[in-house]
């Protein structure tokens, strides 16, 4: 802080002499009224903690001591310097860091849910098949089902289910005694969970009607015999639409196919000596996605020969 002439004439009323010529000048003089040479003495600085920045140099630099003067002109003593003032490190490199890592666990964290999504996702997708294999069909002449208490898979209105899943089971010891299994228009084979044993006999009835697309409404399990419609056929000896019939057996393989309703022996079946499985059905139409309705096909047990001893 510099004080200036009237604060020096409050604390000193001596006269000072010029350097130059001694002639002795009022106190409150700052240039020699004899010779005009600058007098040193005429102005004192106090450092004070709390000055302001007014007449103060600019931190980190020294002082010229021919071209900076201080108070009413006087040059700088020699020794007279400023400290270098340390600035304080900027945060930005750390904030910027810091968002960076924050930033990269997120994406590693968004990652990590989605791989666990996805394989959750996979391990419970069923997978079917449109339509089933009609190669080798195990030929007897003959066929038949059997029933299971009350054993009747999904019947949601409207919902057809998938062409038969490759599944696999256990091969049946005992057959149904009674089942029920609903057969819809718009799927392909279709299994039940009704057992069947060789050489069981059983019965088969069905109720309900369907609608083919682009063919007729009100179909009967019989389907229609029209040969136009052969084309729409899954088997071209049976009429198309008809309810058909065959046993699914544990390892994938399956027997000859018939209509549920084929005369001389309409719902009257026996298994032939190699038949233990699972009975399926499904609609003689190979483009089935447009029909509507369905059938409920009940099988009942009459009887199965006893084993000898």
């Amino acid at each position: 802080m510099i004080i200036g002439k009237s604060a020096r004439r409050k604390i000193s009323n001596e006269m000072q002499k010029c350097q130059k010529c001694n002639y002795e000048n009022a106190d409150a003089m700052s240039f020699c009224l004899q010779c005009g040479t600058p007098l040193v003495a005429a102005t004192m600085a106090f450092n004070l903690p709390d000055s302001g920045t007014q007449n103060q140099p600019a931190p980190g630099t020294a002082f010229n001591k021919s071209a900076e003067t201080i108070g009413g002109g006087q040059p700088f003593p020699a020794n007279f310097a400023t400290v270098p003032t340390a600035r304080p490190k900027s945060g930005k490199k750390i904030f910027l860091i810091l968002g960076g890592v924050t930033a990269l666990f997120g994406l590693l964290f968004v990652a990590g849910a989605l791989i666990v999504y996805f394989n959750w996702k996979s391990r419970n997708t069923i997978v079917t098949n449109a339509n089933v294999s009609l190669a080798p069909i195990r030929g007897i002449a003959g066929r038949s089902p059997s029933p299971k208490s009350s054993a009747s898979p999904s019947t949601l209105s409207g919902d057809a289910p998938p062409a038969t899943p490759q599944v696999s089971f256990t091969p049946p010891i005992e057959p149904t005694k009674k089942g029920a299994f609903t057969v819809y228009a718009n799927g392909g084979w279709q299994l039940s969970e009704i057992d069947t044993v060789p050489l069981e006999n059983f019965r088969t009835s069905a109720q309900g009607l369907i609608d083919l697309a682009a063919v007729k409404t009100g179909v009967s399990t019989k389907g229609v015999a029209d040969a136009k419609t052969k084309s729409r056929r899954i088997y071209a000896e049976h009429p198309t639409g008809a309810l058909m019939m065959r046993t699914r057996y544990s390892d994938g393989k399956y027997s000859n196919v018939q209509p549920v309703t084929a005369a001389p022996s309409v719902g009257v079946w026996r298994n032939f000596p190699d038949e233990r499985g699972r009975l399926e059905f499904c609609i003689n139409d190979n483009a089935p996605e447009e029909n509507g309705g369905q059938f409920t096909v009940t099988v009942t047990l009459t009887s199965v020969p006893k084993a000898k001893k």
